[in-house]
């Protein structure tokens, strides 16, 4: 794998990481079981194995609150009952003015 790497100048710095990463998980399996996060893997290098779980979950995190803003930016606001009961009475409020107004045309016209 190393060589092929070394061989082939044209794969960018980007591809070689994904490559190298994809290498790493061969001795490794990683599983979400409810609310808990299983590493499967050999004891060798443990702590180097351990780095790789935390920054998977510090990337997921990430990219999951990134995602929750730009829906939250995207939603339409939410009306409440009291902000809906408001409008209904301010409604109701604009149609007795009217109707006051038309009483007072026809008395004084």
């Amino acid at each position: 794998m190393n060589i092929s790497l070394q061989r082939n100048s044209r794969l960018s710095r980007p591809r070689k990481q994904s490559i190298l990463s994809s290498r790493h998980l061969w001795d490794r399996k990683l599983a979400l079981i409810g609310e808990k996060v299983r590493l499967i893997t050999t004891p060798d290098e443990i702590e180097e194995k351990l780095d790789w779980v935390k920054n998977i979950m510090e990337q997921t995190n990430k990219y999951i609150d990134e995602y929750n803003q730009e829906v939250e930016k995207n939603r339409p606001p939410v009306i409440t009952t009291a902000q809906k009961r408001d409008k209904r009475q301010i409604s109701d409020e604009k149609v007795r003015v009217q109707e006051i107004e038309k009483l007072l045309k026809r008395k004084f016209s």
